[in-house]
């Protein structure tokens, strides 16, 4: 193959994977999505509505305050490979600790193939005042590597809340990139996001969630979920997103210190997309 052929066929292929980045994000940013897509198989499953939800490590994704809503140390990984396309993997490796001192949790995630590649690494704490109202916050290091281009990186910090209201009621809160990090030369802009939302539980077995989320550059985005269980180890979720139009559902499964989440987002564009979390509870602190 000649230099002029693999050049072509680089840059067709970087092309593709950026479009195809973008609309997978909602948003015409093509640097830093990581912040931007949704991580984990119970909040995938519940339309990603999770800000006022909050529990395990998923938190360190939506609201840092959940990692001190988080009553058992956990480690959870993910997978997730978009509407099959191999070079649109992402995965996750994230854990919470438990303490009276409050909540430590750490993250890993890494999307993108050789061609484009984002990794990032956060590290977030989280405490309470009077199991009544909870916060924490999260720095977090994002690295973009683009093959014959060069790699940036830049730091920003993230900030939530949740109050509980009753037993049956959440309220929470969260900002993306409260320090307004860019990256690139182009000084392109880390997505700032700010997330609200209600949970409440009519029942012990049924939950309800609803979340508006602001990009600053783009219009709100409204999601919404329920999760069932019929049963102690068994349990069913879907979900809804608009702009862009999205539908999921999902299932959940657990024994003990063990549990396996399932969830199929369906995009009316692109089609469905498969992806799953296996956690691993601790013993409570």
């Amino acid at each position: 193959m000649s230099i002029i052929t693999y050049n072509r066929t680089f840059r067709r292929s970087f092309e593709i994977q950026i479009c195809i980045l973008s609309i997978l994000t909602g948003n015409g940013s093509v640097l830093a999505n990581l912040a931007t897509l949704p991580i984990g198989g119970r909040p995938i499953g519940m339309g990603s509505a999770y800000v006022a939800v909050a529990e395990g490590p998923e938190s360190l994704f939506y609201n840092p305050a959940g990692i001190a809503i988080t009553e058992q140390s956990s480690i959870a990984l993910f997978t997730s490979r978009p509407y099959g396309f191999r070079e649109l993997t992402y995965e996750s490796l994230s854990a919470v600790y438990s303490s009276r001192y409050g909540g430590l949790g750490i993250c890993l995630q890494t999307f993108g193939s050789k061609l484009y590649r984002e990794n990032g690494l956060a590290i977030g704490w989280g405490h309470h005042f009077r199991n009544r109202f909870y916060y924490g916050v999260i720095t977090r290091i994002h690295q973009v590597q683009i093959k014959s281009y060069g790699s940036d990186s830049a730091i920003t910090f993230e900030a939530g809340f949740i109050l509980v209201v009753s037993h049956r009621l959440r309220w929470g809160i969260a900002a993306t990139n409260i320090r307004q990090g860019s990256i690139g030369q182009g000084h392109e802009s880390v997505p700032k996001i700010i997330r609200m939302g209600l949970c409440y539980r009519p029942m012990r077995e049924v939950l309800l969630c609803i979340e508006v989320d602001k990009e600053t550059r783009f219009p709100l985005e409204m999601k919404g979920g329920v999760e069932i269980r019929p049963l102690p180890t068994f349990t069913l979720r879907c979900g809804f997103g608009r702009n862009p139009s999205c539908f999921s559902a999902g299932i959940g499964i657990a024994w003990a210190f063990f549990g396996f989440d399932y969830a199929c987002m369906f995009h009316p564009v692109l089609g469905t997309t498969h992806q799953g979390s296996i956690y691993f509870r601790l013993r409570a602190a």
